[in-house]
């Protein structure tokens, strides 16, 4: 039986689909053009563009068009959840970790190793403006026998927590002198955190895969981590946690729950108040990781496990580095009960975070300007999320899993076996002047060999496509 010619005319754009050679977001040709380029009827068209409305492909736009859609998540696969640990064990990350952060000096190079964002948004430019304010001022304040801005001993600057706490009071955080501290970043947010709830020698229940930076935190300390599967779906495995928790003397929990690093899932309000109840159940903390929160792509911003948490368990740590620019080392940890304990701890390391990059970042989040600026990086990452994944499936193996991050900018890949493991795929792609991020740094467990992180917060122009094409001769 012959074929209708509209269905001829679906096949077609559907294999353009396919291969890329039409990407998400693309507008199809109107109507009246595709009929005169396809000499068909124009009813043959809507016919054809109809069937590929039922099949998901695109979508209708009022007074616009027709447009490709992105893959839905559950036509895409994910790759493996890892294999429940069954002791716990010593870190050894050595210094490949800083290497991947290095090898982004390159500046001809493409980036995609390093969890930096972008910096070509307004708002990192007019904090830096205001620091060189800031600067300005306080060298015209200046008196011979002191500074007129003093140590800003912790908790921190008063005005910036004031800022925090407009910004995470309609998140049920609450945030104030007496509960948070502001730090060098939430690299040292988590450091004082873990300092604070455990010793060495203890052991820590971890998310799997997990930042490395974590890893490299618990090996300075001393501490021994089990690691327990992660979905890109919902995060941490609650039913292995138990498990663990039953057979393991755990000091702490590590996690975090909205756009982990590096699956970018976003874990369901359910799965966050069953975690709470199995913090009062074992009488444990939890350091909980939100870096990422403020970049989650949905309608509003997702509640951390630290809203559900009402007897002060959770260290709940955060900072601008994702969201405004990592070099002003803005970040801040609300402890809840070991508040005391994270206080005294950051005076005797390091007395005090400097002063005017705090008043310069509370100036920045004054009025609506942060708001407006994180819906255009939201809306400006969830689109390059959606390229980069058209130019994996474009050039990548066939069998290559990925994540669909609900969040952030950073995309994980396993890639099919066969393949060589992703230590010897770094290597090879830094020759290429391609950095990424090997998937053995975020196990200290020895997984992941064949799973490899990127960054496409810069992924905009078609150089990330011809490093994705490159990556790609690089697998063999």
């Amino acid at each position: 039986m012959t074929q209708p010619i509209y269905q001829k005319l679906a096949n077609n754009l559907q294999q353009q689909i396919n291969q890329g050679n039409l990407s998400p977001g693309d507008k199809l040709p109107s109507v009246r053009r595709l009929s005169s380029e396809q000499k068909v009827s124009p009813g043959t068209v809507l016919n054809c563009y109809s069937l590929l409305e039922q099949m998901e492909l695109i979508e209708a736009r009022p007074q616009s068009g027709y447009y490709v859609l992105q893959p839905k998540p559950d036509l895409m696969r994910h790759p493996s959840v890892m294999k429940p640990v069954s002791n716990p064990v010593n870190v050894t990350m050595g210094d490949l970790a800083l290497q991947v952060v290095t090898a982004t000096d390159n500046p001809t190079g493409t980036p995609m190793g390093p969890a930096y964002p972008s910096n070509e948004f307004s708002l990192s430019r007019q904090l830096w403006k205001e620091f060189g304010r800031q600067t300005r001022q306080h060298a015209s304040a200046q008196t011979p026998h002191a500074s007129p801005l003093g140590y800003s001993v912790p908790p921190g600057d008063t005005e910036l927590i004031r800022q925090l706490a407009r910004h995470y009071g309609p998140l049920s955080l609450d945030i104030n002198p007496e509960s948070i501290v502001i730090t060098n970043g939430c690299q040292e947010a988590l450091n004082l955190s873990l300092q604070a709830v455990t010793k060495p020698g203890d052991i820590v229940a971890v998310e799997s895969p997990v930042f490395y930076g974590t890893l490299q935190l618990m090996e300075a300390l001393g501490l021994k981590v089990i690691e327990i599967p992660a979905t890109p779906e919902q995060g941490i495995s609650l039913e292995a946690l138990k498990m663990a928790l039953q057979q393991w003397p755990i000091k702490a929990i590590f996690l975090s729950a909205n756009i982990g690093n590096p699956l970018g899932y976003l874990m369901p309000d359910s799965h966050k108040e069953a975690l709470v109840q199995l913090l009062q159940q074992y009488d444990l903390p939890l350091i909980e990781d939100d870096v990422f929160g403020d970049l989650a792509y949905t309608q509003g911003r997702p509640l951390p496990v630290k809203a559900f948490d009402k007897d002060g368990r959770v260290l709940w740590c955060s900072s601008i580095s994702k969201t405004i620019d990592p070099a002003i080392r803005i970040g801040w940890l609300s402890a809840g009960r070991y508040h005391d304990r994270v206080r005294y701890l950051k005076y005797v390391s390091t007395m005090a975070s400097p002063t005017i990059p705090q008043r310069a970042t509370a100036k920045i989040l004054q009025g609506s300007g942060y708001y407006r600026h994180l819906r255009i990086i939201r809306d400006s990452y969830r689109k390059r999320r959606d390229q980069m994944i058209s130019w994996t499936q474009r050039y990548m193996p066939e069998a290559t899993r990925m994540t669909f991050p609900q969040g952030g900018f950073l995309l994980w890949l396993e890639l099919p076996e066969g393949c060589c493991n992703s230590l010897e795929i770094y290597h090879r792609a830094l020759e290429q002047q391609i950095s990424i991020a090997p998937g053995i740094l975020f196990s200290a467990s020895d997984n992941y060999h064949r799973c490899i992180r990127l960054n496409y917060a810069c992924a905009d122009n078609e150089n990330y496509g011809r490093a994705i094409r490159t990556l790609s001769g690089l697998l063999q």
